[in-house]
């Protein structure tokens, strides 16, 4: 015997790579997205698998808000020529779904 142990578990999946299997499979990739390009030094594209209501945040790595935006395109576009050189946080929130994504800035 023991005590129940809770486990966390981190899936990063490319898309176009496969899929997962189990139920939910539409809640977790409703706001998976692909970034490119990263590192960037001017723009950054954020490309989701389908056009959906969603709020998108740009936060610095210490977790400030620096800008967000309302989409519900397949393509989004941030620009990042203003920004310091260093590590962002994109951040998609679409209904309770929540996806994060570190970028890079040169």
């Amino acid at each position: 015997g023991g005590a129940p142990q809770t486990v966390l578990r981190y899936q990063h999946t490319i898309a176009g790579t496969g899929s997962a299997s189990g139920a939910g499979l539409n809640e977790i990739n409703a706001s998976n997205f692909a970034v490119y390009p990263n590192p960037a030094s001017d723009k950054v594209t954020l490309t989701f698998g389908e056009s959906a209501d969603r709020t998108i945040s740009l936060l610095s790595a210490d977790g400030k808000v620096i800008n967000t935006a309302s989409n519900n395109k397949v393509d989004f576009t941030i620009d990042v020529s203003d920004l310091p050189s260093g590590v962002y946080i994109v951040k998609v929130k679409s209904g309770e779904n929540l996806s994060v994504k570190r970028i890079i800035v040169k």
